[in-house]
């Protein structure tokens, strides 16, 4: 499921549509030492109460990197997040995330820092209505910038240089869901709007 870009990007892109018998993400994948995603009825999920996650780890990809999943059809719920993530390293316990959490009922957007474990909020919270299924959420990170698209659109951006290199892929507090994953090398970063 992986081959060279086709938008005139150089380098490498993957992609993951989970569509396949339930159970772990397969070899393409690597669990983050906290433990990793799970297929059921094809999508990806995680685990009640606890953080969960997945680099993509078939190839090797530049620093300049992006990570997109699509909502799924089942709600969050209580404090449950998912998302992207990318430049993911140190088994994933270094890294950013874009964030789509629930909140308790007042849901939003968010990018964090993950450093050594330890998780830092690095932009400010964008408030959403419950995002539709199929909505997608992409994380991208080129050189210092860091932006978060919601169905194409930049609504965070930030800067940070704290890492480099690393993977692609997603991560989940509880058992939330997504599908349709890619990733890969990030084109220049998308202008704010």
């Amino acid at each position: 499921r992986a081959g060279p870009a086709g938008d005139g990007s150089t380098g490498t892109t993957a992609s993951d549509d989970f569509n396949r018998a339930d159970g772990p993400l397969g070899p393409s994948w690597t669990d983050i030492s906290d433990g990793g995603l799970a297929i059921s009825s094809q999508v990806v999920t995680g685990t009640a109460g606890a953080v969960r996650g997945d680099m993509w780890s078939a190839q090797g990809f530049s620093s300049d990197q992006y990570s997109q999943i699509e909502v799924a059809s089942t709600q969050l719920t209580g404090g449950q997040w998912i998302g992207p993530a990318v430049r993911l390293q140190n088994d994933g316990q270094n890294g950013y995330v874009g964030l789509y959490n629930w909140n308790n009922g007042s849901p939003q957007l968010s990018v964090f820092k993950r450093s050594g474990g330890s998780w830092a909020q690095i932009s400010s919270a964008y408030p959403v209505s419950p995002l539709a299924a199929g909505t997608t959420l992409q994380l991208s990170a080129v050189g210092s910038v860091i932006s978060f698209l919601e169905n194409g659109i930049v609504v965070i951006q930030v800067t940070d240089a704290s890492f480099t290199g690393g993977a692609p892929g997603i991560m989940s507090f509880g058992n939330p869901a997504a599908d349709n994953w890619s990733g890969g090398n990030a084109p220049p970063p998308p202008k704010f709007q």
